[in-house]
């Protein structure tokens, strides 16, 4: 596995840019009223990569239990 290495600057930038991501995402997620949204993986602790993503866990409540 190649490492990336990144300054500081990019670094926050990239903080910056899965903040804004998951609020957009939060702010659509909204409409469904869910109990939690939690956000983890590598962009929560500071370890993106060139291949991540913005994992999300959603809860929600669901009278209906066939789904």
């Amino acid at each position: 596995m190649n490492e990336i290495w990144i300054t500081k600057v990019e670094e926050e930038k990239l903080r910056q840019f899965y903040d804004e991501e998951t609020r957009k995402v939060v702010e659509i997620l909204k409409k469904a009223d869910p109990e939690k949204t939690i956000r983890f993986g590598s962009s929560v602790w500071g370890t993106p990569g060139e291949d991540s993503d913005i994992d999300l866990c959603v809860l929600k409540h669901l009278e209906d239990s066939s789904v």
